[in-house]
């Protein structure tokens, strides 16, 4: 019984950290914990969301991505997952990812 319980609980703590994205973490510079504290210095707040994608563009292929609420508004606050480098900063629109 002891040992079904430990299962459940690493199974409930690994997925509690799971995020869209996750794939691409083996190939970041920067951990998706590192990212959140990049972000949340650029847009204090509570983190609500959070990604990480691959794709083409400025800086590095790899981005990530969250979505941080502060003072009852939701904002997307983005950069190059290698780097650190912030790309957006803005209001999450109307039609939010």
């Amino acid at each position: 019984m002891a040992s079904g319980f430990a299962i459940l609980t690493i199974i409930a703590c690994t997925s509690a950290f799971a995020y869209t994205g996750e794939k691409y973490a083996t190939h970041d510079n920067l951990s998706m914990h590192k990212t959140i504290g990049i972000a949340l210095n650029a847009r204090p707040g509570k983190v609500v969301s959070k990604e990480s994608w691959s794709m083409n563009g400025e800086g590095s292929s790899l981005r990530y991505s969250s979505d941080i609420k502060s003072h009852a508004v939701t904002y997307e606050v983005g950069g190059d997952a290698k780097s650190g480098k912030i790309l957006e900063n803005g209001r999450e629109g109307p039609n939010a990812d």
